[in-house]
């Protein structure tokens, strides 16, 4: 089962959405163009790693490894740099996304949600706050 697919997603939850729909848009990518020169997998670790925190779950490397289409070595590799990095915490055989990573992510999709909003002339988030209601 897909890490997107995990747990029942809230709709409440714009950031959540707007993360998901990143995910989606980088995955289908694939269909049209050789996935060879599209890659970046640390931004697609993190992107499952901000939705499964989203969806209330840690992420499995070997899941995420299926989910965006890398050899289960490659993706610990990354998620090792990630780490190092403090962009993730792995615990076990999980790894989830870090707090400061994970309020950078909620702030670029609150940004992109405000963005296209205001593309539509409708009213934004004036906070810039993370428009969920969780």
């Amino acid at each position: 089962m897909a890490v997107t697919e995990q747990f029942s997603a809230n709709a409440n939850d714009f950031l959540l959405v707007q993360a998901e729909r990143v995910f989606t848009q980088r995955q289908t990518r694939r269909l049209v163009i050789d996935p060879d020169i599209l890659g970046e997998p640390g931004w697609d670790i993190l992107l499952c790693a901000y939705i499964a925190f989203r969806k209330g779950s840690p992420c499995r490397s070997e899941t995420v490894a299926n989910e965006i289409g890398l050899s289960a070595a490659t993706t610990k590799r990354w998620i090792d740099i990630l780490t190092e990095r403090d962009l993730l915490i792995q615990e076990g055989g999980h790894f989830a996304i870090s707090i400061g990573a994970e309020a950078k992510l909620s702030g670029l999709f609150s940004r992109q949600i405000n963005e296209a909003l205001q593309a539509y002339g409708l009213p934004t988030n004036k906070r810039g706050g993370d428009h969920s209601e969780a």
